[in-house]
């Protein structure tokens, strides 16, 4: 599956302060996520949240 363009480019902020945090959880990479990945316009998500969405769409696809 194609990802789509984003339509805004977001810069990420840098340097040794910047702790991103997830849009849908609310949690710090600092607060021991392994990875916070940047999406378009700032919006940012966790591994767990990753891990969550996976397992929502793995049991649609299931029918359950």
């Amino acid at each position: 599956m194609r990802r789509p363009e984003p339509t805004v480019v977001y810069r990420r902020p840098s340097g040794a302060n910047y702790d991103p945090v997830c849009s849908f959880c609310g949690r710090k990479k600092s607060d021991g996520n392994r990875r916070v990945v940047a999406g378009p316009a700032g919006v940012f998500i966790c591994e767990e949240c990753i891990d969550l969405c996976a397992e929502i769409l793995e049991e649609e696809r299931q029918g359950g």
